[in-house]
């Protein structure tokens, strides 16, 4: 359960909410820049599962570890009090929003103690270029008929908005390490790259579809902010 330094428990998610303290997302999202088109723009989130859990998720029928994807629009929306923790599928439901849940498959090593997953948001629409999204870790538990969800939490004084990305926030500062020579991407993924901020630029002047000119891009994000 939340602590009272986290707010009153005004409303019936905050309730049921409660913390996954042994999983917690990682700071940022990365670009998907492969070479599966079908996945093509996707944001990628990371969440760190610690050993322990993952033992249990692997062992337990009744539990299942996902992602939890939305517009941060519709996170903001629905946390309108600002609780640093509600259980967000519940409150999009009630709310009508549309998100994505997507189930972790399989984990890899992080460090000794620890576990990752990463799990992208595929195919976003042109429209949806310059739109935030956000992500949270949940482990969903089906008991019989009942459903619950235990979110992860994140390192200390970071939200679910701290890790807000767009497609082309993200592409931009993979462009930028990459002319700072802290990233190498060859030139099929740097043209993917720049493809991406110039769809951000187009939609940004008005243009109800890409130009498809991929020959230069026009955002800079700080690095290490957008990363």
């Amino acid at each position: 359960m939340p602590s009272e330094s986290q707010g009153p428990l005004e409303t019936p998610w905050n309730e049921a909410t409660y913390i996954a303290s042994d999983m917690q997302m990682y700071s940022g999202a990365s670009i998907y820049v492969g070479e599966d088109e079908s996945l093509d723009p996707a944001i990628r989130f990371m969440c760190l599962v610690e050993s322990t859990l993952v033992a249990e998720l692997e062992t337990d029928t009744t539990k299942q570890a996902a992602m939890l994807f939305a517009p941060l629009d519709y996170f903001d929306a629905v946390n309108e009090n600002n609780y640093t923790y509600i259980d967000w599928v519940k409150a999009f439901d009630a709310a009508g929003k549309t998100y994505v849940l997507s189930l972790f498959d399989g984990y890899g090593k992080f460090d000794s103690d620890t576990s990752y997953v990463q799990v992208n948001l595929t195919n976003v629409l042109y429209q949806n270029m310059n739109r935030k999204f956000a992500a949270i870790g949940v482990i969903i538990t089906t008991n019989g008929d009942n459903v619950s969800y235990q979110y992860s939490s994140f390192a200390e004084g970071v939200t679910y908005r701290s890790n807000a990305r767009s497609v082309a926030n993200v592409a931009s500062a993979a462009l930028n390490a990459h002319t700072l020579g802290l990233e190498t991407f060859d030139d099929e993924k740097l043209a993917k790259l720049k493809s991406y901020v110039n769809m951000s630029v187009d939609l940004a002047n008005g243009l109800e579809k890409a130009t498809g000119d991929n020959s230069t891009y026009a955002l800079n994000i700080t690095l290490g902010t957008a990363q």
